[in-house]
């Protein structure tokens, strides 16, 4: 690890905040477009939320809102891209790729691909009843070792934000 601990902090909560908020806003937009899915989940909030903040065992009680997010998150993710350095040479399709080459690529592009998804430019939370693709297909928060740690935390603040914004 390079640099000081308090800088990756202070990284980690910065950009954590960031996607996530990204994140929201995608999702606000995506359901203003789509004011059936907007009521639904609006409905699924106020009969599953006793109170204005919805408690971890309520969080777990919204399915659709579940999809709604993870459909968001595929149609447009938080982050277009990432990179990654190659540890060892290794061949990419037609490509040799040396130790220390940078790798550049698209959650955005792969999650729109149709070999992957069915209808990729269509915003369909029901699409994850049917799906569960790989960890390499649908990749929202990266994927492998390398996969972001803050996850689990954007979930459930996403999935405590949503309904707090709807009920409002």
């Amino acid at each position: 690890m390079t640099g000081r601990p308090l800088d990756h902090v202070a990284l980690f909560f910065g950009a954590a905040h960031l996607t996530t908020g990204h994140s929201v806003t995608w999702t606000l937009f995506l359901l203003a477009q789509h004011p059936s899915v907007m009521r639904a989940v609006f409905e699924e909030s106020t009969g599953t939320v006793a109170s204005d903040v919805p408690t971890p065992e309520e969080v777990g009680q919204l399915p659709l809102l579940e999809r709604v997010l993870k459909e968001s998150m595929r149609v447009l993710p938080a982050s277009g891209y990432s990179q990654r350095i190659c540890a060892r040479p290794v061949e990419l399709g037609p490509f040799r790729l040396s130790r220390g080459t940078p790798v550049v690529f698209s959650q955005f592009i792969t999650h729109h691909l149709p070999e992957l998804f069915r209808c990729p430019e269509l915003f369909d939370p029901d699409r994850w009843l049917e799906i569960a693709p790989s960890p390499y297909a649908y990749l929202p928060f990266g994927s492998g070792p390398r996969m972001c740690l803050g996850g689990p935390l954007a979930m459930m603040t996403l999935k405590t934000a949503l309904p707090m914004i709807l009920k409002r």
